[in-house]
């Protein structure tokens, strides 16, 4: 087994790289690393991850398949939005919301015009933030008196429907 003295690292380099490991070692478990799905999932947002909230997603890409946030909004605002084909990215804001879901949904353009790109890393952020601002004006969420509407408006049309089968 090599030391670390054997690498040429002086006392106080040696004594960073042990501390380093030490923490490693005693790292505490991430609260999604709990989730009994952990090893093999591939979604870039997972409902238990406390860094949620900046991460962000494209339609193409996995959504949790845990059964224990199948009602997440962000879980259901993401299967909503895959079934459309939806192209650019989504923010976890932008999918924590109570939002109709209509074919045409687009996210936001990753693409960074070169002109922005030059001027450097707060204005590409800055660009993005505007982005997002925007997306969200946007899409506004519906109210509960919305969805009851909604509901009303579809109970009607289903019932109807039905009236108009019998009829045949």
């Amino acid at each position: 087994m090599i030391t670390l003295s054997e690498y040429m690292l002086s006392q106080d380099d040696q004594e960073k790289v042990r501390s380093f490991i030490e923490r490693l070692q005693n790292k505490e478990e991430t609260p999604f690393k709990a989730c009994p799905l952990y090893e093999r999932c591939a979604a870039p947002i997972c409902p238990m991850d406390p860094n949620a909230k900046h991460r962000s997603w494209y339609s193409n890409e996995d959504v949790c398949s845990s059964s224990k946030f199948k009602d997440h909004n962000v879980v259901v605002t993401q299967r909503k939005i895959s079934k459309k084909g939806s192209e650019g990215y989504f923010t976890y804001e932008m999918l924590n919301r109570d939002i109709v879901v209509k074919k045409g949904i687009q996210g936001i353009d990753p693409d960074i015009p070169g002109s922005v790109e030059r001027k450097g890393q707060n204005v590409i952020e800055s660009l993005y933030r505007e982005r997002e601002e925007s997306w969200l004006k946007g899409h506004p969420e519906i109210t509960m008196q919305q969805r009851r509407r909604m509901k009303e408006e579809g109970m009607k049309r289903s019932d109807a429907l039905k009236r108009y089968r019998e009829m045949i």
